[in-house]
């Protein structure tokens, strides 16, 4: 029969291989060879709606050398046969993405931004905003489809972002309360999966980090629970419990306030995100994330490497500064366990302690 803590070791592992295997459509490779496969199929012109019907005008096939035709209000000859059905059935013609003169707005700061790479136009980025809110109020809803949504509403989010807070952004976009959706919108963002690189990571210098702060005596009570759950636990579990120990140890080995960082069984002293950590992290707890002391978490991470991974991506995603009390800590794992280089100067002290864990 498995012990608590064995259990948790197992739902960590869970957690990490349920995400290897995403749905076939959501592949690069995929997605492209349909894109090729539909290259030489024929338009079908009922489907593109009275505005270009009513012309008496009939599209012809992406194969055919005379493709249609005309003009729009500058008097610049464009191509409409890729036109999708929301250009033709508005009765506008757009310009495709690969045009040198690419349709353009503003948004309401008076920023002109390009709207050819939201994809889909602007009207179609606010239903699939809707659709998304939806979704999002179910009791369980389609991760899959709120992953496909946020994909195809990046490029407008993106600058949504930039002029808005982040309650803001999480009230137009609540799928961003969503551990997965978060760590996927991380790796968009940095190219990095975060969370394999520092589960990896901790992973490779945790023996490090506990000899170190033993060596220095501090986070003494961390090592106290630790040797508790170790005492109760069958020795192939060590090995994960020795994982999160390093990973709560991390702040004392910078000598830092762990409390801007986590907190266990109480609430958090500061409005940057914090990990909430509900139970024994050695034996059995859960995780979430507060920020400006309020939970932004609409599901509990039960994986401490998982939610220290959230936690990061929320820092990349809202673009938080790194609270002082923490930011040697931080900066280490963006730079070392996510090799990611963080802004402005990396701390000496930082640089001398990842050449002592990593080399």
């Amino acid at each position: 029969m498995l012990t608590n803590s064995e259990e948790s070791w197992h739902q960590m592992l869970r957690n990490k291989f349920k995400k290897e295997r995403r749905p076939l459509v959501f592949i690069p490779e995929i997605q492209q060879k349909k894109k090729t496969q539909n290259i030489g199929e024929t338009i079908d012109t009922a489907g593109l709606g009275e505005g270009a019907a009513s012309q008496g005008s009939l599209h012809p096939t992406n194969q055919s050398l005379n493709r249609k035709k005309t003009q729009n209000q500058t008097g610049e000859t464009i191509d409409i046969a890729g036109l999708g059905e929301d250009a033709a059935s508005q009765g506008s013609l757009h310009p495709t993405n690969q045009s040198l003169n690419r349709k353009k707005t503003q948004n309401q700061t008076g920023e002109t931004i390009d709207i050819a790479g939201l994809g889909e136009g602007a009207e179609r980025q606010g239903s699939h905003r809707m659709k998304m809110k939806a979704e999002c109020k179910k009791r369980h809803p389609n991760v899959s489809f709120l992953t496909d949504k946020m994909a195809r509403t990046r490029a407008d989010r993106n600058i949504f972002l930039k002029s808005h807070s982040t309650m803001e952004a999480l009230e137009e976009y609540p799928a961003l309360r969503f551990p997965i959706i978060l760590l996927a919108e991380s790796q968009s963002q940095l190219d990095v999966d975060v969370d394999r690189s520092i589960m990896s990571g901790i992973g490779q210098i945790a023996s490090r980090v506990i000899e170190q702060c033993q060596r220095r005596a501090i986070g003494l009570e961390l090592f106290e629970m630790y040797e508790e759950a170790k005492a109760e636990c069958a020795e192939e579990s060590h090995r994960g419990l020795q994982v999160i120990l390093a990973t709560l140890l991390l702040p004392h080995l910078f000598r830092e306030i762990p409390d801007a960082l986590y907190v266990i069984n109480k609430n958090p002293e500061v409005p940057t995100p914090v990990l909430v950590v509900k139970g024994n992290p050695f034996l059995e707890a859960t995780y979430g994330v507060h920020l400006d002391y309020t939970e932004i978490l609409t599901t509990q991470v039960h994986d401490i490497t998982l939610a220290f991974s959230t936690l990061m991506s929320i820092y990349f995603v809202f673009n938080i500064e790194y609270h002082k009390k923490v930011k040697n800590t931080l900066n280490f794992i963006e730079k070392y366990l996510m090799s990611n280089s963080p802004q402005g100067k990396i701390s000496p002290t930082v640089i001398k302690m990842a050449n002592y864990l990593f080399f």
